[in-house]
């Protein structure tokens, strides 16, 4: 299929910035900013199969200034709590998947896109150090080219991120990570691929006419214009949980784990066509360390949980189940 791309381009980027952290007492300001100017050019020289161009635009030329800028203020209190509370914007290239501009980027002066995210919580270390957490909400907006299309997209996220990391004793240790979020995008000429099967039972076909292609476009074409959307593939909640024991054996040091990972139930897709359902998987490990070797055994998903993941633009995939491996090393 004629599905190429052959940009050729070049990028100036001169900048000056600063940053500075300056403390009151208790309180600390990390502040900073940047101005860029980026001055770029680039050809689109892709052919067809009958030698006729993709663009016959030729040579893209142009130059954009653009400025950044974050502040981060926290607070320390004696109890061992840190307020914090952050803004930042960023402006940065728009690219392809190898670090180049897209020609048409650079006609409609799209080649620079901005960013922008704020988030605001608290981080506390306690019992000399033995005791770590955070939490922390966070707003981000951003863009990226779609890889297929070079179609713009817009991503708006916002959600809840925990950490938890606790010594109990010199043998024993916790670890534990809480992230539930929601995340949306907006883009028309993104690519779409459409479930066969939901294809096939709205429009009165079978699935077996369908075999051998693949129905795909734009998002515009499927679902309206403009339109914010899941972003398919990602769930909601993800949680973690794993414990350490360490005792000494010998002239080694022999260290035991067992924790899992939880992944809430998600659309496989931006079009939302398949469930993916929730899963809970979990990890133990077993390891020997002496001075001059060390030896680990590992079995992954140890309950032999069946779940699925999904593959960008492919079906949801069954991931592998119990697996165990011995690496070694002298």
């Amino acid at each position: 299929r004629n599905f190429n791309g052959d940009q050729k381009s070049m990028m100036e980027n001169n900048g000056v910035f600063f940053l500075a952290d300056t403390s009151f007492g208790a309180l600390n300001i990390l502040w900073g900013g940047r101005y860029d100017r980026f001055d770029a050019k680039s050809v689109e020289e892709a052919v067809g199969l009958l030698g006729i161009p993709f663009d016959s635009s030729g040579l893209q030329k142009g130059d954009k200034d653009a400025t950044s800028y974050n502040i981060s203020v926290s607070y320390e209190l004696d109890s061992g709590f840190i307020p914090y509370v952050t803004q930042a914007e960023s402006s940065s290239l728009s690219t392809n998947q190898l670090g180049g501009i897209y020609p048409d980027t650079i006609g409609d002066d799209s080649f620079v896109q901005d960013s922008e995210i704020f988030e605001a919580g608290f981080k506390y270390s306690g019992f000399d150090g033995a005791l770590y957490t955070a939490v922390a909400y966070y707003d981000q907006e951003k863009t990226f080219r779609d890889a297929q299309t070079q179609a713009l997209v817009a991503v708006y996220g916002d959600g809840i991120e925990a950490e938890l990391r606790w010594v109990v004793s010199d043998a024993f240790s916790l670890s534990a990570t809480l992230t539930s979020s929601d995340t949306t995008e907006i883009s028309d000429g993104a690519l779409a691929v459409i479930n066969q099967a939901q294809f096939a039972a709205m429009n009165g076909l079978a699935v077996t006419d369908l075999y051998g292609g693949r129905i795909a476009g734009d998002r515009a074409t499927f679902m309206g214009s403009q339109v914010e959307a899941d972003r398919g593939g990602l769930p909601d909640v993800v949680a973690s949980a794993y414990g350490s024991y360490s005792t000494f054996l010998d002239s080694g040091k022999l260290i035991a784990s067992l924790g899992f990972t939880y992944a809430d139930n998600t659309y496989m897709d931006i079009t939302q066509s398949v469930m993916l359902p929730s899963y809970s998987v979990w990890t133990a490990s077993l390891s020997y360390l002496a001075d001059k070797y060390e030896v680990m055994a590992t079995i992954n998903n140890v309950f032999d949980e069946e779940y699925y993941t999904c593959l960008l633009y492919t079906s949801p995939s069954p991931r592998d189940r119990t697996r165990s491996r011995m690496p070694s090393s002298a």
